[in-house]
């Protein structure tokens, strides 16, 4: 699930800094990886806890919010949103 923002944050992290495109991909993807399995964590400790219906229902709802939270934010300024 997480492997599919790669393309789009390595992307994004070329136009933020073109001089150091390689840093900010290592910068990029690390964080995601990173914030990844710190949630993997929490998601596990959902389904120790609650069982791992409840733990996947929680998943599922906040990767709405996030398809939410992200059709609503701004294009990007010179191009078409």
């Amino acid at each position: 699930m997480f492997s599919v923002a790669n393309p789009v944050s390595v992307s994004l992290a070329q136009e933020l800094d073109p001089r150091n495109a390689s840093m900010m991909n290592g910068l990029m993807m690390g964080m995601a990886w990173g914030l990844a399995n710190l949630m993997l964590m929490a998601v596990a400790v959902i389904a120790e806890d609650w069982g791992l219906e409840r733990a996947l229902q929680a998943v599922s709802v906040v990767g709405g919010l996030a398809g939410l939270s992200a059709a609503l934010l701004p294009g990007h300024a010179g191009r078409p949103a």
